[in-house]
């Protein structure tokens, strides 16, 4: 019983991280696209390109389309899987040590939201060549909203685990100690408990519906336009749910009428 429940979470566990890299590679060649749509057709390919908090790899066979691209986040994934030609390097985006100037597009996706912007953003701009284009996918209230069952799924998949845990302690001491059996009890009171079924916010904005404000698209580009950047291009990339339990499969079609999980921006430095 215990190995049928063991592989039943194994399977789920394998599922969910399948239906996240597919999802991502979909989002990248999205990205991708769109990138190659404002950027001159004569430069496709000859760029110099950088995406910071790469995680996996996912997007680098798309984004290498543009051209020689460096990938970094602030460790190595021993996951980490890249195709020929590709450099890797450890780097935190808020201070690196890349020249100035260096990079003709410089990509996150799904990265913004764990940034001290301000930090971050005048490190890109130093970074960016004149003309440089930044690319920001973001997280949107849409799916802040579409991951409320997920973050409910797991409370009650931890909760159940650590009940089986503490079980099985329980019945150990009464085995070596039948005479002296004892209920566990918690150290905290009753709100300790409701607090771990609170819904969450994410990144660096912990409370729901504090992220669920920041997380508009009208506030992602108010912030954007804030920190000196021009928006040249914006649009909704894809709708889906959390990936552990998914209310609705990833889609294209209802980001295109505004139900986006995911938002791009494509940006210069403002001249003034």
């Amino acid at each position: 019983m215990r190995l049928g429940t063991a592989l039943i979470a194994r399977w789920s566990r394998d599922l969910c991280d399948s239906m996240f890299i597919k999802r991502r590679r979909r989002e990248y060649n999205l990205i991708t696209s769109a990138v190659m749509s404002v950027v001159p057709s004569d430069l496709i390919g000859k760029l110099r390109v950088i995406e910071y908090g790469c995680g996996l790899g996912v997007g680098a066979q798309s984004l290498g389309q543009l051209g020689d691209l460096v990938v970094t986040d602030i460790y190595k994934d021993p996951l980490l899987n890249l195709p020929p030609g590709v450099e890797f390097r450890i780097a935190d985006i808020h201070q690196t040590d890349f020249k100035d100037d260096e990079f003709d597009v410089l990509v996150s996706n799904q990265v913004l939201e764990y940034l001290d912007v301000k930090k971050a953003f005048q490190e890109m701009k130093r970074m960016g060549k004149e003309n440089a284009y930044y690319v920001f996918s973001v997280p949107t209230a849409t799916w802040l909203v579409l991951s409320i069952p997920g973050q409910i799924f797991k409370k009650f998949e931890n909760m159940y685990t650590k009940i089986k845990r503490r079980f099985r302690k329980v019945s150990e001491r009464a085995l070596n100690e039948p005479n002296r059996f004892s209920v566990v009890k918690t150290k905290h009171g009753s709100n300790r408990w409701l607090s771990k079924f609170a819904i969450r916010g994410h990144g660096y904005q912990p409370g729901f519906f504090k992220c669920l404000k920041s997380w508009r698209v009208g506030n992602w580009e108010k912030m954007l336009l804030s920190n000196g950047f021009v928006i040249v291009r914006k649009t909704g990339l894809l709708a889906y749910g959390s990936s552990n339990l998914p209310i609705i499969p990833t889609n294209r079609f209802l980001a295109k009428l505004g139900l986006s999980a995911s938002y791009l921006f494509i940006c210069k430095k403002s001249t003034q």
